[in-house]
This record gives structure tokens, C-alpha cells and sequence, in this order.
């Protein structure tokens, strides 16, 4: 077999992705080496394995048959690697957000609206500043029940609260998560600007941020959050909260700019 012509690597890459798709049709009943043969054969007819027109591209030694098979056998596998990758990590997001929804609850006081999730069948935790001053609350379930919560524990410090309530409908308190880390994908659920169950994705920016007039650390992530989000759950793929959403950063041309009260500040708040 002869050399490459000039253009190789626009050319080759259009016909790399035409054969992977015509293997997975025309030739999908047939084994993986008889469509990188005929691949290989399609691209002699096709000139691309000629020879050096222009003498713009010179490999070291000649490329054979067999290495342009293995070149494509190589990029398939890449390719349905990433596919599959990529579906995995949407479905697993499509499972947190279906399981984590009945975990969320609207919390509602006085004029305020703020975000909450079960920790177990009676006790929901939110923000501090979503209660304010309130000893007693509302609080809305994904099914739009409406329950009394009473106020009774709160950090100002943690801009923490936990509300007890008697729901009469069956509940999925959340699973705090152990451990996270930097560049990890987290999801947010929230009702932003009254938007009821509004879900977005994101990463963790920083583990531990320090911001100015605060003595704790957060969590930095970029996951869009609003008015509305704080008190609401961070959650890795797994489905476990790893923060909880307090605030943002919110000057004109801020993007991205969300933190989150971290997880062991949660469970030590949750302590008896």
C-alpha cells in the first residue's frame, strides 16, 4: 500500500466517522475486522490511500493496511467508550434528580420562600435566613401538601435550621455524603424566583473557600443557584448531599459564583 495524500486529517476524520457509522449499520451483522477491511478498501478508491501529491505530509515509513485497520478499530472503541461514558454519567444524573425530588420541599415564611430536604421522616433542614425570626413555618412536599414545620434548632453562625414536622404522606430524608472532591459534578434543587423544582448541574470550584466577613469555609461551585435555591441540597452523583446552598455571588457580570455550607458542618449542626 502507498503513502497519504496531502489533507489527511480533515479527510480522514470525515470518513473515520462515516465508517463508524456504517459499521454500526450497514455492517453491523458482519465481524469488526471485515468493516475495517472494507473501510480501508473504500479509502483506497476513494484516493485518500495514494500517495503524496503535494508533499505536505510524510510519515517516517510507509502506512500499511493493517495499521490504518488498527488506527480505526482504535477510534471506534474510543468513540463507543466515550458514548458510553457519556450516557452513564446522564442517566445517573436523570436517577439523583427522580430520587432526590421527593426529598425537597418549599419552605415557606412570611413573605420568603427558601428550599429545605428531609434528613429523616420528620426533620427538614434549610437555611437560617430562610426562617428569619419565624418559630413556625410552612412547608410544601413535592406532591404540593402543606404542613406546619416548628423551628427548633438554628445557627446563625452555620446559617443553618432545622424544621420538625408531621407530614401524613411518606417521605425520602436524604443520605449525607462522607467525602467530595474538587471538580466533582454536583446538582442543585431548588425553586428559584418561585420556579418550583427547578434542577441545575455544575461542578465544585473550591473545597474550602474563606470569604471575607465570614469565619467558616464553603463550598464554591458554578452550578446556577437564585433567590429562592438557598436552603436547598447539593448533590454528587450519587445522590448524597455534600452541601447545602446559602448563597452567591450576585454584582453585575458574576457568573457562577455559588457556596454552600459543607457537609461536616452539617452533620456536626445535626448532632444532638
Amino acid at each position: 500500500m502507498k503513502k497519504v495524500v496531502a489533507g489527511l486529517g480533515v479527510a480522514f476524520l470525515i470518513f473515520l466517522l462515516g465508517g463508524v457509522t456504517l459499521a454500526q449499520t450497514v455492517f453491523r451483522d458482519i465481524p469488526p475486522r471485515a468493516w475495517y477491511a472494507e473501510a480501508v478498501a473504500q479509502m483506497q478508491q476513494m484516493g485518500v490511500i495514494s500517495g503524496y501529491p503535494d508533499g505536505t505530509f510524510r510519515p517516517d515509513k510507509p502506512v500499511t493496511r493493517a495499521e490504518v485497520a488498527a488506527m480505526l478499530a482504535n477510534f471506534h472503541a474510543a468513540l463507543q467508550q466515550e458514548r458510553v461514558r457519556m450516557e452513564s454519567e446522564e442517566e445517573r444524573v436523570i436517577n439523583v434528580v427522580a430520587n432526590a425530588l421527593p426529598s425537597v420541599v418549599a419552605v415557606l415564611s412570611g413573605d420568603q420562600l427558601g428550599t429545605g430536604f428531609f434528613v429523616d421522616n420528620t426533620h427538614i433542614l434549610t437555611a437560617a435566613h430562610v426562617v428569619g425570626n419565624r418559630r413556625v413555618v410552612t412547608v410544601q412536599t413535592f406532591t404540593g401538601r402543606q404542613y406546619p414545620g416548628r423551628v427548633v434548632k438554628v445557627s446563625a453562625f452555620l446559617d443553618l435550621a432545622l424544621v420538625e414536622t408531621k407530614p401524613t404522606e411518606a417521605v425520602k430524608p436524604v443520605r449525607l455524603a462522607s467525602s467530595y472532591r474538587l471538580g466533582q459534578t454536583v446538582i442543585a434543587v431548588g425553586h428559584p424566583k418561585g420556579l418550583m423544582y427547578t434542577v441545575t448541574r455544575g461542578i465544585i470550584s473550591h473545597t474550602a473557600r474563606q470569604i471575607p466577613g465570614f469565619s467558616q469555609r464553603y463550598l464554591q461551585f458554578d452550578t446556577p443557584v437564585n433567590p429562592g435555591n438557598s436552603g436547598g441540597p447539593l448533590l454528587n452523583l450519587q445522590g448524597q448531599v455534600v452541601g447545602l446552598v446559602v448563597f452567591k455571588g450576585s454584582e453585575v457580570g458574576i457568573e457562577g459564583l455559588g457556596f454552600a455550607v459543607r457537609v461536616e458542618e452539617i452533620q456536626q449542626f445535626l448532632k444532638p
